[in-house]
């Protein structure tokens, strides 16, 4: 046991595959507390562990509880709703809770010995990961007005320099209209015969082609800039309505299936699952914090409007009674 441990922690996976095709007992991490490989690589986090695991058909483990009556998700959930773990939501969903779910859909009804089931455990890790998206895609939003900001500037120094380009080109093309033919005019009355020529072709050519109108920009500088102006407005306005959207499915009006837990439970139940990862000096000051929080009237103002007028009431009442008990362990 204590040789799989230091084996896990090492992170040497081939040596603990083949530890475990030795013998049963191998798949135990603590004999006594029947914690085994799953329990253990869930509540640390190792998810490369889980998936070679998932991998090599060990899956028969994630239905087996250790001594409290938690089985592997349990742990799962609670890795990942460990406040230092938000950044990483996404991907602890994506390659440790869902595989499990997969592997294991039968555990969502498991209760452990303190009345806590997996499908409570996965309504409040799917609500934190909800709000991690609202999260991420208001920073979207945010970057690309920066970003858009940026490409402001740049399509600006691009214009200029493409106006700039185009009367560069086009006085390069007529320069012969505009300006003096200084060979011909500090040239001495001694002139060859072979730049009297040069000079006569020359003259003639400009007589021949008449001259070119000048050609202005189609578009101004202030109908350039109302145009990017237009063009960033249009992106930014995309965002939020993605956003808006978003937002909208979070916060919607709650149904009755939302707060089904909550009518369903005792409330003695209900209390012991609030409490039973409560523990540590500041144990009071947790209680304090949940009094406050489950006041009826605390409670009742802000979430009430998302509440349907038929539960407000059945939820009011076991709010209160949800409060009372909180009240009797802090006393």
């Amino acid at each position: 046991m204590k040789r799989l441990k230091k084996l896990i922690k090492q992170e040497r996976y081939k040596k603990v595959l083949k530890l475990l095709t030795e013998s049963d007992e191998n798949v135990y991490v603590s004999r006594s507390n029947k914690v085994n490989i799953f329990h253990y690589s869930c509540k640390k986090g190792k998810l490369d562990l889980v998936s070679i695991l998932l991998k090599h058909g060990h899956s028969k483990l994630l239905n087996i509880p250790d001594k409290l009556g938690n089985v592997p998700l349990h742990y799962a959930f609670k890795y990942g709703l460990s406040e230092k773990n938000e950044k990483d939501i996404e991907k602890i969903n994506n390659d440790l809770v869902l595989p499990l779910l997969k592997a294991s859909p039968q555990s969502l009804d498991v209760r452990n010995k303190y009345g806590t089931s997996v499908r409570q455990l996965l309504a409040l890790f799917d609500e934190k990961l909800k709000k991690q998206e609202i999260l991420r895609k208001k920073a979207e939003v945010k970057g690309a007005k920066t970003h858009l900001n940026e490409e402001a500037n740049d399509s600006y120094r691009d214009w200029n320099r493409r106006i700039e380009e185009e009367a560069e080109a086009e006085y390069d093309q007529h320069w012969g209209k505009f300006e003096k033919d200084e060979d011909y005019e500090f040239s001495n009355v001694f002139e060859c015969y072979d730049a009297w020529a040069d000079r006569i072709l020359r003259e003639k050519r400009q007589r021949t082609y008449r001259e070119v109108p000048e050609v202005k920009p189609k578009w101004t500088k202030e109908d350039q800039q109302q145009f990017i102006r237009k063009e960033e407005k249009k992106k930014i306005l995309k965002l939020e309505e993605t956003l808006e959207k978003k937002r909208e499915r979070l916060y919607r009006k709650l149904e009755k299936g939302d707060v089904k837990y909550l009518l369903e439970i005792e409330t003695v139940e209900l209390g012991n699952l609030i409490i039973s990862e409560i523990n540590g000096e500041e144990k009071l000051k947790i209680f304090k914090e949940l009094r406050r929080f489950w006041h009826p009237d605390k409670f009742i103002q802000k979430f009430g409007s998302s509440l349907n007028v038929e539960d407000k009431i059945k939820i009011d009442r076991k709010v209160t009674e949800l409060s009372q008990r909180i009240n009797t362990y802090i006393l």
